[in-house]
């Protein structure tokens, strides 16, 4: 394990060093996810069909317009008395063995964010990485889901959340 975790912690720092042009290895590498997800699309693969993400009512839950979730592999919420209310942008990721182990989700939107705990809660995840800050260059790239003291208490649909 700890072998795994220093490879790990040797990735994330090479990711994070800028190149001549002052791009970070995360900034290509998502780069790189985008163009492979367009060649897939541009081919008319139904196996990574995103048709839930491209649902009008799902349209406003998506940080982006084209990174959505594949159907075959995507979360899908309980439901509630909304319609289309099992949508969100976040996808199931298999580990080695082939069993769903992590969930890979887009940081949530203001509105978003109730459903963003309504997967926390009901797929019992423990751990929560996130990938990026709440502000990049200026712009809001995650709303805030945690509380910032002890003291806080936050209240997302529901469901209470304290540190």
């Amino acid at each position: 394990m700890e072998t795994a975790f220093k490879q790990f912690e040797k990735r994330i720092n090479a990711l994070q060093e800028l190149d001549q042009n002052g791009e970070s290895g995360f900034a290509r590498e998502f780069q790189a996810l985008r163009q492979t997800s367009f060649k897939y699309k541009a081919k008319g693969n139904t196996a990574y069909a995103t048709k839930a993400g491209e649902c009008p009512v799902n349209r406003a839950k998506n940080r982006f317009k084209d990174i959505l979730p594949f159907d075959y592999s995507r979360v899908t919420l309980p439901s509630t008395d909304d319609d289309n209310s099992d949508y969100i942008n976040a996808n199931f990721v298999q580990g080695v063995d082939g069993e769903k182990v992590y969930i890979a989700s887009q940081g949530p939107l203001p509105h978003t964010v109730n459903d963003f705990w309504r997967m926390l809660w009901a797929y019992k995840v423990k751990v929560v990485v996130m990938l990026c800050r709440e502000d990049e260059n200026g712009k809001k790239k995650c709303q805030r889901y945690w509380c910032e003291s002890d003291e806080e208490k936050l209240n997302f649909g529901g469901i209470i959340v304290r540190t």
